[in-house]
């Protein structure tokens, strides 16, 4: 008891546990506001400062004021005393007619997976949206609707997690139309552009550097041209320009597939294996008939190609293996077509159908002593001294 007493009575400890939890929830409460906390004080300081003939800042301006008008969308336009149809507008964008919505819809889908938070993102959903929202917009006058970077950070930032927080905005945006236009000329845009850096900040991956560094640095270059692209000319062009980049390494791979030779040891001789890591397409039908022709030159030794990673091919790269195998067996060289998948061979016969002499199938070891490899064709010589 004595102990109690030196700490004080437990009677006030429910009232002062009250404040506590009361105290947490303003300053909650006072998180969730602090953008608009700091507008409101960033307007009342560019006020003050104008009534006292004072403007150091650059302040958003005039907004006209009122609500829009509901009606049927406008096909035509009047500019400079001369009215043009929709098909002359229409033709004056040129191109960017078929751009401009594709980078609408490339940016809400890459809006929505930053946000998503690991979650499954449907890319038909978003273009729906996209979509239901200009249509809808169209009879009010709204400019073009996508999705926005930064409106979506200040939103998150704020504690946003649903899509009501989207009613709430369009609420507020509204009665601010209809009530508070005169007092957006005294916002500071030093402000505004202080929220979207503060809510934004936070989507710029650090981590991800030093990762990439440490797993595979070739992903270094894609990552930095999206982000200097995105600084210098803009987020929509940025984001084009980082799939382009992203392509061009996919193109590369495309045409320069992994291709392993090994040259193994057998009882018969020696062979070269070479094994593809992927399906073969025309811009590597080229690559793969040079490369096995350049690095396996040793005359009079067989050369196996292993197709167990090969699922389809075109007709482009079935016309070069027959190429190859005609070349290879000018140079007295015998070729197998070993594991290669149903689908591909049909391809191959496709072309030629004396290229089923070449395939393969079952344990390497039993194909090489098997000897009725030389009794298949007059034109296909297997020899391994």
């Amino acid at each position: 008891m004595k102990q109690l007493s030196r700490f004080g009575s437990m009677k006030g400890k429910p009232e002062w546990s009250a404040r506590r939890n009361a105290l947490g929830r303003f300053y909650f409460i006072l998180s969730l506001a602090r953008n608009a906390l700091v507008v409101v004080i960033g307007t009342v300081m560019a006020y003050i400062f104008s009534i006292n003939g004072h403007q150091p800042f650059i302040l958003t301006g005039n907004i006209t004021q009122g609500l829009p008008k509901f009606r049927l969308p406008v096909f035509s336009i009047d500019y400079n005393n001369t009215s043009y149809t929709f098909g002359e507008v229409m033709s004056s964008f040129g191109a960017s007619t078929a751009f401009l919505p594709l980078i609408c819809i490339l940016e809400a889908v890459a809006i929505a997976k930053a946000f998503s938070k690991g979650k499954r993102v449907d890319a038909t959903q978003e273009m729906l949206a996209v979509g239901i929202s200009n249509f809808l917009g169209s009879f009010i006058g709204s400019m073009p609707v996508t999705g926005s970077f930064t409106r979506t950070a200040v939103n998150n930032s704020s504690g946003v997690q649903t899509q009501f927080g989207g009613s709430i905005t369009g609420t507020l945006v509204l009665l601010a139309l209809a009530l508070l236009t005169s007092t957006f000329y005294y916002i500071p845009k030093t402000v505004l552009a202080a929220v979207i850096i503060c809510a934004m900040i936070n989507l710029f991956e650090y981590e991800a550097i030093p990762l990439l560094w440490k797993t595979k640095k070739l992903d270094l270059i894609p990552f930095f041209v999206t982000l200097i692209a995105c600084l210098v000319i803009g987020l929509e062009y940025g984001i084009l320009v980082g799939i382009g980049s992203n392509l061009i390494f996919i193109l590369y791979t495309s045409l320069r597939p992994p291709i392993f030779i090994d040259k193994e040891k057998f009882p018969e001789g020696e062979m070269f294996i070479v094994t593809p890591s992927r399906g073969l397409q025309f811009p590597a039908a080229e690559y793969i008939k040079e490369r096995v022709l350049k690095e396996c030159n040793t005359e009079k030794t067989a050369v196996v190609i292993d197709g167990k990673y090969i699922n389809n091919i075109d007709a482009t790269v079935a016309k070069n293996l027959k190429a190859l195998a005609t070349d290879l067996t000018l140079r007295d060289q015998a070729i197998i077509f070993w594991n290669f998948k149903a689908c591909v061979k049909a391809v191959c016969t496709g072309i030629d159908p004396k290229m089923h002499q070449y395939f393969r199938d079952g344990n390497l070891d039993d194909i090489v002593d098997n000897p009725a490899l030389n009794r298949y064709n007059s034109d296909f010589v297997y020899t391994i001294q």
